[in-house]
């Protein structure tokens, strides 16, 4: 299982590979603290059939007055853990005291291998200014010695606060792609955009609300999209469609879930349940949730995009499914070449495949044009062979 990325602003322990055990058992560490080295993690196994049990300390100095610890877990089958002591979520376990002979309560579903579940650390939990442990055990649902695993994370996020109107410049480009549909390129994104999804609204003081995650791109505040950009400027001196194609496999890579996209739609579910119609930074997606769908990859390729230097659109509408029959809303973008030629980047669909051209009609491509239509099903990109057959119709 690809581990989950590690946060830089406090903490992040990793630990795997529990297998065998106690003879063979073992735990790895990757930490990236405010104030320095990694230690080990120590790991006791409370017998070969049923749990191991994972202690770790870590300095919360650095942990900024309003901020809050979520903790982020996986593990198989069952898992408790503690902050200082004190219990602060369980997963898959049975109500009531545990011990190290208590079973999990059901065999870990193969679907949800690698999905990570996430713990609000309540703020009293927490030593402020001071060494902090942390220990998690690790139950089988079943006595027959079943090898464990077990990944956990700890993150940081700002409190909870209202969202603010956006500036002029925001809302003027937020409000054009909202009735257009499209952020053409040399239109950048401002600070304050927001992107609620299509069926955000904003009410007669400009304030957003909408049944999704609002996302917010803000240069100044975030600062794991700050380590995004300064990426995207160390691509400025590549040929531009180079500089697509490393942008592109970037957003796929931390966009995509360490379990792999077969956890996308969960994850996902994840998000939105905590974040529903509350602001949240498109660096603390990636951060965060290690994951993404078209209007996250889209906006952050964009994003990304203008700050290499490239000339890109931001393209909302609907994704036909040839075969399967049937389309749904969907989000891509346009890279545009200083020769006048257009390509279609799709970083959700197709991340690692060649762009396929959409200049003119003449090289376009029928299943392009059939696949990518506007929200209303009219045709975003059309082929020669349609305009034949439409000037014959006439």
């Amino acid at each position: 299982m690809k581990p989950f990325l590690p946060s830089h602003r406090l903490a992040a322990l990793l630990f795997v590979a529990l297998a065998g055990f106690p003879a063979a058992l073992s735990a790895r560490n990757l930490i990236e603290a405010g104030s320095g080295a990694a230690t080990d993690a120590t790991a006791r196994a409370n017998g070969p059939e049923v749990s191991a049990r994972f202690r770790r300390d870590f300095d919360a100095s650095s942990l900024k007055p309003d901020e809050r610890l979520v903790i982020l877990v996986s593990a198989g089958d069952g898992e408790v853990v503690y902050l200082n002591g004190r219990e602060v979520g369980r997963v898959n376990m049975p109500a009531g005291a545990v011990d190290a002979k208590t079973l999990a309560l059901a065999a870990l579903d193969e679907h949800k291998k690698g999905l990570y579940t996430r713990l609000r650390v309540p703020p009293d939990a927490v030593h402020q200014g001071g060494m902090n442990v942390i220990e998690t055990d690790v139950h089988s649902a079943k006595a027959d010695g079943s090898p464990l695993f077990f990944d956990l994370a700890l993150k940081t996020l700002p409190a909870d606060a209202p969202l603010p109107q956006p500036p002029e410049p925001a809302k003027q480009v937020l409000e054009a792609f909202r009735k257009n549909n499209y952020i053409p390129p040399g239109t950048l994104i401002p600070d304050g955009y927001e992107d609620g999804g299509r069926h955000m609204v904003l009410d007669a003081q400009d304030h957003a609300t909408s049944g999704r995650e609002i996302l917010v791109v803000d240069r100044s505040h975030d600062p794991e999209l700050a380590r995004d950009l300064e990426f995207a400027r160390t691509l400025r001196n590549l040929p531009p469609m180079e500089c697509a194609r490393k942008l592109s496999e970037y957003v796929d890579r931390v966009m995509t879930p360490p379990g792999g996209m077969r956890l996308i739609d969960a994850t996902m579910d994840e998000l939105q349940h905590e974040f529903v119609n509350k602001p949240l930074r498109i660096g603390d997606v990636r951060d965060q949730y290690h994951a993404g769908v078209c209007r996250h990859r889209s906006l952050f390729f964009k994003v990304l995009a203008d700050e290499a230097g490239l000339k890109t659109a931001l393209v909302r509408g609907n994704y036909v499914h040839l075969h399967a029959g049937g389309s749904g809303p969907h989000a891509w973008n346009e890279l545009q070449l200083d020769d006048g030629r257009r390509f279609l980047v799709d970083t959700t669909l197709h991340p690692k495949s060649e762009f396929p051209e959409i200049t003119t009609p003449a090289v376009t491509s029928s299943e392009i044009s059939r696949r990518y239509v506007k929200p209303d099903g009219a045709i975003y990109y059309a082929t020669a062979a349609g305009q034949a057959t439409s000037s014959a119709a006439k």
